[in-house]
């Protein structure tokens, strides 16, 4: 799933604050008691991280996670690196911070990330084929194979999976099919109410950040999109006058796309197993046709 892994995970902390098994506004020193931010003033919350507004700067982090630095390192440079903003006032897309809900669970739970996302959250919706980390992965029978697109020009298949960002699991290494994802989504779309209760799927989707600029792979895309930002573990966007609600994600020779639209009751789910722009282009046909804008 790569990024869309961002979603799921925030999705699992709202069931457990349902739950009242822990708050989104709790500071992260409540279960992490010696975490700390050089710079850091104001309390690091949970919200935080999910929203990617923890202050600390991504620049060289993502490089890391590919040099398979160890986890324990990454969160030991996190700790080391002077903070930007105070927590809550800046965004920076950030794959180890957002990851430290990994830990945060743990400390909360007394259980495993995996074993705490495949109780509250696989189990639940049926997510039958859904994992966690490379071997569970390599574990399935019927399994993708990425590709990537060669010197000339060619889609080709890859021999071996990237292994990478499996180590921040919650923000990149979550496992899924279209079957596991399709309950999801209409979890998303208040399908479970039980589960995922309509306060707590509000505050799943609501606005914590607005980007200052388009990101790059949006900009040009369609004269639709408005105002984008960060919600907590999803994407937002205005387009048309109608908000999105949206994930892609990107790891080598994978590009997956979860988006809905809250207000109508739809969404789209898109696996495409290379690199393409592919995800994009059908989503805002998507919307597009939806929406009566072409």
């Amino acid at each position: 799933m790569g990024s869309v892994s961002k979603p799921l995970t925030s999705t699992l902390v709202m069931l457990l604050e349902a739950q009242c098994k822990l708050s989104v506004e709790a500071p992260v020193t409540t279960y992490l008691k010696d975490f700390k931010l050089q710079g850091q003033k104001d309390p690091l919350r949970i919200k935080h991280l999910l929203s990617h507004t923890s202050g600390v700067p991504r620049y060289g982090f993502n490089a890391l996670i590919e040099n398979s630095s160890p986890r324990e390192a990454l969160f030991k440079k996190a700790q080391r690196t002077l903070v930007t903003a105070q927590p809550g006032r800046s965004f920076d897309y950030h794959n180890v911070m957002f990851s430290l809900i990994e830990d945060v669970l743990s400390a909360s739970l007394k259980k495993p990330f995996e074993k705490i996302m495949r109780d509250h959250l696989f189990k639940p919706l049926k997510m039958e084929y859904a994992s966690i980390g490379l071997q569970g992965l390599k574990k399935a029978a019927d399994r993708a194979t990425p590709h990537i697109i060669n010197k000339k020009g060619k889609l080709i298949p890859l021999k071996n999976y990237s292994s990478s960002y499996y180590k921040v699991s919650a923000a990149g290494g979550v496992n899924a099919s279209m079957e596991d994802l399709i309950p999801f989504l209409q979890l998303q779309l208040g399908g479970f109410p039980k589960l995922l209760p309509s306060e707590e799927r509000s505050l799943l989707h609501t606005p914590q950040v607005t980007e200052e600029e388009l990101p790059s792979w949006l900009k040009g895309r369609s004269e639709h999109i408005g105002i984008t930002g960060y919600a907590l573990g999803w994407r937002w966007m205005d387009y048309g006058g109608e908000r999105v609600i949206f994930h892609g994600g990107w790891v080598k020779g994978f590009h997956p796309m979860i988006a809905f639209l809250p207000e109508h009751n739809i969404g789209i789910i898109i696996l495409h197993h290379a690199e393409t722009s592919f995800i994009l282009d059908a989503t805002f046909n998507f919307l597009d046709l939806y929406l009566g804008f072409s």
